[in-house]
């Protein structure tokens, strides 16, 4: 039982962590193409996977950015 909730907090962490990296980068290229001097539409491709695994994953995504 307690290698099953070891396991379950590494995958959080994990989880975690891969939002902020993905957030980190989503907010370098707006910067770097000066999107908040002139903001248009911007569609992000993310593996369906993630969305279907890790539903709180979309969360984290959202909170971070």
């Amino acid at each position: 039982m307690l290698l099953c909730l070891q396991v379950q907090s590494i995958c959080r962490l994990v989880l975690r962590r891969s939002a902020r990296l993905a957030t980190s980068l989503l907010v370098s290229v707006l910067r770097l193409q000066d999107w908040l001097l002139a903001p248009r539409r911007l569609v992000v491709a993310v593996d369906g996977g993630v969305f279907l695994k890790c539903t709180n994953w979309r969360k984290y995504l959202t909170h971070y950015l």
